[in-house]
């Protein structure tokens, strides 16, 4: 047991509630990408042409909402005959 008592205190990595370091560089490098004038150009000159597919896609759900993903499938149980 840790000097509190509770084994939760003895909890490696980043605690609960505190946002990942990396993903807030990832947000601040996006942002500074999107606020370039001369990357938002190349987009919409990219876009119409169809270079930019998975752009396309993303901007999609962004404007209308991401459609709703159904999977369908059989689930098979294993049946064990014991023998004693």
């Amino acid at each position: 047991m840790n000097p509190k008592g509770n084994p939760q205190n003895l909890r490696k990595g980043r605690p609960k509630g505190i946002p990942n370091k990396a993903t807030r560089e990832i947000k601040a490098v996006a942002l500074d990408l999107l606020s370039d004038p001369t990357y938002v150009a190349s987009l919409r000159r990219r876009l119409p042409a169809g270079k930019a597919p998975h752009m396309e896609t993303l901007l999609h759900h962004y404007a209308f909402g991401k459609p709703k993903e159904t999977l369908e499938g059989t689930i098979l149980h294993k049946v064990y005959a014991w023998q004693d």
